[in-house]
């Protein structure tokens, strides 16, 4: 006889108690005892024989079996053996005890979802949560497609009454006129560059750097050190300062030094005509963006006081000279930093995951209209409780009421939040997640099988609908139902069937993601000991990139490493308005844009919505036919020429 102790009138104690649950369902076969014990109340200890079973050490060689027990007692284990089981699995509950907790759980089911989707703390302290005169009681969910009686949801501030069919959906049309607020800049990508560094970005950094590298002058203890040698900084020569940086993103070197070797491996001479190595290492030591407070004046509450100027600057500039579209979308973004911040974060869908993060609105186009630095918890703009919400209202500012459409992910949109902007004639478009307040019970607790789609709708006409793909995809919209669509597949051609709401998600969601993209091309941040220089640095490029957008508008398939390079050859020249004079129009100088010839466009045809292409001069010249969408307009026709090699082999001998 084994030690389960089988044929004994008991079978000893249950593990975790499995065995108790299955006796409910399929009694075992054991000796009926004529009388059981009083069941324990919840406030006495537990009986030796509340497991209801009877007990008897095992049949072994050495030890003759016990008798069996009587019919009037049961032998419970030992004290020592009944305390070790209940520390490690809890007292364990007879059968009697365990159909007694079953039907009390039978009988108080009423399909609630939890008090997290019913109620906050608020409503709890006041007693509300569960209330039969507060909150309406759902019936369970009914078949995909069935009529339900309205249900009935409640958040911190608000109750939402919701049904499956889409009431009277508010239209609020678009008031304003999207496109560039200034005079069109024409085919120079130096022109678009401008209208974003203004002179009172160019005008900020130089005087604070000046004022910053006197700060080091008076403080310095080595004669011989590199910044004894300044000399006030211009605006000509911090342009020059801009383009060589840039200039590094496009020609990558794990040492800035290279830049400037001689060697035949580094031997760029670009870098060393333009500015000197001391003089770039000294004007990056003594970049600064506003100035320090001195010994006895109170440090600033802000933690961006050192980059504050230069973000207004920013920000006051988009809006001046962009109307935003209708559609815009608000993501995160991540600044790469691995040092000391006490405004650190972790984000692990980044390629950057330690830095600090941004919080961006963008046109889905990629161009940046509006960032936040967030700086924890303690942030004066929109730290605290209701962070996520403060986000969205102060990236919103003065882009309310006027019938945008916003697309979020799922860790901004709520029920609530999509009702506030409803108010302000903005709507919202997006995922959601499914613990969020306020969210449609049945909607969450449905079954779906692919391709299905369950929805429900506010009496403000705010969509919840739960559609299945490879998996479930919860939206919450004020602007799109839950109407299938066609949609064309990314990949292998064909069409595919979705919502439009995450179909219009899809398409108006990657404006961030563009950013970032363009951004990682040609990187020019670099390793150093201050954050704010470091994010100077990104706004800079930021400035460049965006610009770049700007000049997509009207020119839609130009690419971005012909817009850098352009940008570039004009901050490389000490004078951009006049082409400097040399002995010999040679190469070089073209290719560093100090020549009057260089290559546009055509203007975009309005009728094919693309630029049109002309048979290239030079190609025609040797016998066969290339088109082209370029030409020189300081040449005599406007010639078309290929960029690569007809342009330079057409220019070689032209006197500029």
């Amino acid at each position: 006889m084994d030690r389960k102790g089988k044929g004994l009138p008991g079978k000893g104690v249950p593990k975790k108690g499995k065995r108790a649950v299955k006796s409910q369902s399929k009694p075992e076969k054991t000796t009926q005892l004529p009388s059981k014990p009083p069941l324990p109340t919840s406030s006495s200890n537990p009986s030796p024989s509340s497991s209801g079973e009877s007990r008897q050490p095992p049949d072994t060689p050495c030890r003759p079996p016990s008798p069996q027990p009587s019919a009037s007692r049961s032998f419970p284990p030992p004290k020592r053996k009944r305390r070790e089981e209940e520390r490690r699995f809890g007292r364990i509950l007879s059968a009697e005890e365990m159909a007694e907790l079953l039907s009390m759980d039978e009988e108080s089911e009423d399909y609630s979802f939890g008090e997290t989707e019913w109620g906050s703390s608020e409503d709890e302290e006041e007693g509300r949560v569960g209330d039969p005169s507060t909150y309406a009681s759902p019936s369970p969910p009914g078949p995909l497609g069935s009529q339900s009686p309205p249900l009935t949801t409640r958040t911190a501030t608000r109750t939402y009454t919701w049904t499956d069919k889409r009431p009277t959906h508010p239209q609020f049309p678009f008031t304003d006129t999207p496109g560039l607020n200034t005079q069109d800049s024409g085919n120079d990508p130096r022109k678009y560059f401008d209208l974003l560094m203004t002179d009172d970005m160019v005008d900020l950094i130089v005087t604070e750097t000046n004022r910053q590298a006197d700060v080091l002058i008076s403080a310095n203890v080595f004669p011989r050190a590199r910044i004894t040698k300044w000399k006030p900084l211009t605006s000509v020569e911090f342009l020059t300062f801009l383009g060589v940086l840039y200039h590094m993103g496009t020609c990558p070197l794990s040492r800035i030094s290279d830049y400037w070797s001689v060697d035949p491996l580094f031997n760029y001479p670009c870098f060393r005509k333009c500015i000197s190595r001391d003089r770039f290492a000294a004007i990056m030591q003594a970049l600064h963006f506003e100035s320090n407070p001195g010994r006895d004046e109170p440090q600033p509450s802000d933690r961006l006081y050192k980059i504050r100027p230069l973000i207004d600057i920013f920000h006051r500039t988009m809006d001046d000279i962009v109307t935003p579209t209708q559609r815009l979308c608000v993501d995160e973004s991540m600044v790469l930093w691995r040092g000391r911040l006490i405004f650190r974060m972790y984000m692990k869908g980044k390629r950057h995951r330690y830095g600090i993060k941004l919080y961006m609105l963008t046109e889905p186009s990629g161009l940046v209209l509006r960032f936040l630095v967030y700086t924890g918890s303690s942030d004066s703009d929109v730290g605290g409780p209701g962070h996520v919400d403060n986000v969205v209202w102060k990236l919103m500012e003065g882009r309310l009421d006027s019938g945008r459409s916003l697309f979020m992910d799922n860790y901004y949109n709520s029920v609530d939040l999509t009702h506030r902007l409803l108010e302000r004639s903005t709507y919202c478009t997006g995922t959601l997640r499914s613990n969020r307040k306020g969210n449609p019970p049945h909607v969450l607790s449905k079954k779906l099988k692919r391709g299905e789609v369950v929805d429900a709708f506010s009496s403000e006409g705010v969509c919840v609908m739960k559609w299945k793909d490879k998996r479930d995809a919860l939206t919450i919209s004020s602007e799109f139902g839950s109407e299938l669509i066609d949609v064309r597949r990314r990949r292998g051609g064909g069409v595919t069937s979705k919502p439009e709401a995450i179909a219009r998600y899809n398409e108006s969601m990657s404006g961030i993601d563009l950013h970032d993209q363009m951004m990682s091309y040609y990187p020019i941040e670099r390793k150093t000991l201050k954050w704010y220089k470091k994010l100077g640095i990104h706004i800079l490029h930021l400035v460049l990139v965006n610009s770049f957008f700007l000049f997509r508008k009207t020119h839609p398939k130009f690419p971005l490493h012909d817009f850098r390079l352009s940008v570039i050859r004009t901050l490389l020249s000490p004078s951009y308005s006049e082409p400097i004079p040399r002995s010999s129009p040679s190469l070089t100088s073209r290719v560093l844009g100090l020549s009057k010839h260089f290559p546009e466009t055509h203007d975009i045809n309005q009728k094919r919505k693309r630029v049109p292409q002309r048979r290239c001069t030079f190609c025609k010249s040797r016998g066969f036919r290339k088109d082209t969408a370029y030409f020189c307009p300081a040449c005599e026709g406007c010639p078309p020429l290929c960029i690569k090699p007809c342009f330079q082999e057409f220019h070689r001998n032209v006197q500029c």
